[in-house]
């Protein structure tokens, strides 16, 4: 590992252990900066390089000092505004689970070491007439449906409210999660706050960190969501955490992981899978490359082929084909029909984004795929239908 790399894991370590660490002694502070930035770590960056003894008047912590603050208020915003959705949630008879860095947060020694890009939140898709009005009175403006949330705004402030768990085109990990609810127990002292049981939120935010891994690469705060997790959630159940990933077919992925974990901050011992695991991660960016995700959706498309890919650009899944044809809803059969249609529209009138695809299509050689799926499957990730 270089020296680089090694001093922000020590850095790391320091913000969430206390503990004071020293660094290599080639260490760059700006250039270690730039790195936090990319991966949106750099609250914990700071208050972990104070720690390692790096002055406050340092021209480079001064440099990001203002980001830093900024963090705390966007923080101290999202508490707020996450406070007023779930009041209303509860007066009005919603049920409502938080999921993500809503509950990782809590178990960082700062939450603002943990930024958060947005609030999610799973709901019942079948309240959502309500929750549509509730959220227009808090003053939030309607974005974006997709496949699985439902994506509001307000100022700074994003909510992603879930329909589901994973989205339903992840077809190996939607199998095992479905809407997510199943898994859902109110809370005691809530109207309609649910939770889900300590080895299950854990086994979802690992499916999480996977899915990402797997489709365009993970960013290294995740990496330390595992590890605060493991650490904070005590008296976990690893044999019922074992008999889950397996079902997922996720149970070695994560043994690696686990490994890469306790070798980058519990003094545990790297091997080459750790440095791969560790090497891909620091190159990834918060939630991968271009790259990396047109090759994943090569790998994942019918038979691997750019053909396969093509043909999915155009023949959608129903539940995403209902979004941008909403009659779909109440006539599904008439899915096939919908599907020329859409062929037809995309030829007459997005010929730049046909040129845009097919150039994209073109990046990405058989080779890359081939070499891609070997990549996920020494790791322990692979594509299950």
């Amino acid at each position: 590992m270089t020296s680089l790399k090694q001093g922000i894991i020590n850095i790391i370590k320091s913000a969430i252990t206390g503990e004071k660490l020293s660094l290599p002694e080639d260490f760059s502070v700006k250039e270690a900066i730039t790195v936090a930035k990319k991966h949106q770590i750099i609250n914990l960056f700071y208050y972990g390089a104070l720690n390692c003894g790096i002055s406050p008047s340092d021209p480079n912590m001064l440099s990001v000092f203002n980001i830093v603050c900024a963090n705390i208020s966007r923080n101290e915003r999202q508490t707020y505004e996450y406070g007023r959705i779930s009041e209303a949630f509860e007066n009005h008879g919603i049920d409502y689970m938080p999921l993500k860095g809503l509950g990782i947060r809590k178990l960082f020694p700062r939450e603002d070491m943990r930024i958060m890009g947005d609030i999610d939140i799973l709901i019942r898709n079948g309240q959502y007439a309500e929750i549509n009005s509730l959220m227009t009175e808090l003053g939030y403006s309607d974005i974006n449906e997709s496949n699985h949330e439902h994506i509001w705004k307000k100022g700074q402030v994003i909510i992603e409210l879930h329909k589901k768990l994973i989205p339903s085109y992840v077809k190996d990990y939607y199998k095992y999660f479905g809407d997510g609810w199943q898994f859902a127990q109110k809370v005691a002292d809530g109207k309609t706050l649910h939770q889900m049981k300590a080895e299950d939120d854990y086994i979802y935010i690992f499916s999480h960190f996977a899915k990402h891994y797997r489709d365009s690469g993970i960013g290294i705060r995740h990496l330390v969501d595992i590890w605060v997790c493991r650490k904070e959630m005590k008296g976990l159940d690893y044999n019922y955490i074992y008999k889950e990933l397996d079902k997922l077919h996720l149970k070695e992925f994560y043994c690696n992981v686990s490994k890469t974990v306790d070798a980058l901050f519990e003094n545990g011992e790297n091997n080459r899978m750790t440095d791969t695991i560790a090497d891909y991660i620091f190159e990834s960016g918060p939630y991968g490359t271009k790259m990396r995700k047109l090759i994943s959706n090569r790998a994942n498309s019918a038979n691997g082929s750019k053909t396969g890919e093509a043909m999915s650009i155009v023949f959608l899944p129903l539940e995403n084909m209902q979004l941008e044809y909403p009659v779909l809803k109440k006539a599904p059969f008439l899915l096939p029909v919908f599907w020329i249609a859409r062929g037809f529209r995309t030829l007459l009138f997005r010929k730049e984004r046909i040129k845009k695809n097919v150039k994209q299509l073109e990046m990405v050689t058989d080779n890359d795929v081939k070499d891609y799926k070997e990549f996920m499957s020494y790791v322990g990730l692979d594509f299950y239908k």
